[in-house]
């Protein structure tokens, strides 16, 4: 994140990393972006790159691409509408309501939680879905 502070890159966190930053314990494994220029996230990454930035044809987004350096970084950018069907998805629809959350002393753009919680529920990701509940339902 640090990497990008004052470049035009515009990114939001998705995943379970969203999770992370809220102080959810969701032992994410990876750390997902979505971002408006996956050459320029590439660029800032450049020395930690294990896959360069790829245009892809068939799938989600137009292009992504993989860092590394203590965790994996993923990235993707060119979301394409079909994300959302025939449900809602955290890389989708949440560019229109980015969350904020303090982290690090910096607020970070994050995916919307509630976004968050009906991806893992339709994954069948029980445990991450309980600690949601909890949070949400939680103090503060």
């Amino acid at each position: 994140m640090e990497r990008v502070e004052g470049s035009q890159l515009r990114w939001f966190l998705c995943g379970c990393g969203t999770l992370a930053v809220r102080g959810i314990d969701a032992g994410p494994g990876d750390l997902g972006f979505c971002v408006d220029d996956a050459q320029l996230a590439g660029t800032s990454l450049e020395d930690l790159l294990v896959e360069p930035v790829t245009a892809m044809t068939g799938w989600v987004a137009d292009s992504g691409g993989r860092a590394f350096s203590d965790c994996l970084f993923e990235w993707i950018a060119g979301v394409h509408a079909v994300i959302d069907e025939p449900e809602a998805h955290e890389q989708g629809p949440a560019t229109a309501r980015l969350e904020h959350v303090r982290w690090q002393g910096h607020d970070r753009p994050v995916a919307p939680l509630d976004l968050q919680l009906a991806v893992d529920q339709r994954r069948g990701l029980t445990s991450r879905v309980q600690k949601i509940h909890a949070y949400m339902s939680g103090p503060g």
